[in-house]
This record gives C-alpha cells, sequence and structure tokens, in this order.
C-alpha cells in the first residue's frame, strides 16, 4: 500500500511518487527534526524519541505545494488558463476537483503517486477551466498538453485501491 507508515522509524517505509523510501533517522542535538529526500531514501535529523511523522508530513505537503504550483505555471501558460485558487485536500473519493469559480482541488494523496499522475490530475482539473464536462473538446484539450495523458489515468484506475487515504 502506497502512503504513510503506521510507525515512523529508522527503517520504515515511505511512500513517494509511486515508490517506497527507507527512513533514515539521524540522531541530532537540533530541536526541530530536519526531513531531506536523497533520492535514495528520506533523512531525518531527529532528537530520539521525536515524533518524525508530523515533520515528513509537513514536507511532504511542501513538495506537493511546489509540484502543484510548477504544474499549474507550466500548462496554465499553454491552455490559456489559470485557476483562481488551488487547494490540497485529503479526500477519500476524489484525486481533484475544479469549481465553477475557477477553484480547483487536488487530493494530497497524489503525493504517494508517480509525478506524472499528479501532472495528469492537475492538468485534467484546468482544462475544466475551459471545458466545465468531459465532452469530445475537454479531452481534446488533455490531449494537446499531455499527448501521453491515457497512462496516469489508466494508473489511476488500476492503482485507486492502493493509495492509503487514511493517513
Amino acid at each position: 500500500i502506497l502512503g504513510l507508515p503506521d510507525i515512523f522509524e529508522h527503517g520504515s517505509q515511505i511512500a513517494y511518487r509511486g515508490q517506497l523510501y527507507p527512513i533514515h533517522i539521524v540522531p541530532t542535538t537540533l530541536p526541530d527534526p530536519n526531513v531531506h529526500f536523497t533520492g535514495e531514501c528520506f533523512e531525518i535529523n531527529s532528537v530520539n524519541g521525536i515524533e518524525v511523522g508530523s515533520w515528513i508530513k509537513e514536507w511532504m505537503m511542501n513538495r506537493i505545494k511546489l509540484d502543484i504550483e510548477a504544474i499549474i505555471q507550466n500548462y496554465g501558460q499553454k491552455l490559456g488558463a489559470y485557476p483562481k485558487n488551488y487547494r490540497i485536500k485529503h479526500q477519500k473519493t476524489l484525486w481533484g476537483s475544479c469549481s465553477r469559480r475557477g477553484n480547483i482541488n487536488i487530493n494530497f494523496n497524489l503525493i504517494f503517486a508517480p509525478y506524472e499522475v499528479l501532472e495528469y490530475v492537475v492538468v485534467h482539473e484546468m482544462c475544466h477551466l475551459k471545458h466545465p464536462n468531459h465532452s469530445k473538446d475537454f479531452w481534446s484539450e488533455v490531449e494537446a498538453l499531455l499527448p501521453d495523458y491515457k497512462a496516469p489515468h489508466q494508473w489511476l484506475k488500476e492503482n485507486n485501491y492502493i493509495i492509503n487515504i487514511g493517513k
């Protein structure tokens, strides 16, 4: 299951961008834990006994914000439309949504999926800014921006059950 572990300890695994990575806890005298993703593991400098889960969640929230903002900037220019606002939510049934007012919501749990899946969901919702439906024009717009959109779309269908949405 992709998501966060129940217990955050040295050797526990965290899903990030579709892969599992181990946690390496490095003791420190610093008062606040520091989370660093090396590409191979999550290194957390922490004082023994301090719960590091909240620090990892905060790091992941900051990371997904940066990713979403980059996707919005990149594709907003190509689409000619930007959301008025975006929110990251802990939704149980939706990966994303777009309101009639031009706001989009993105599910936090997409941090656990491959980056291309997050990119697809953000672009999908942004296309609703121009086409508030799933018409042929909507899907043509998605395909124009993401020619390979069917692969992440299929990933969501096939892996919907493996995301640990209870965290």
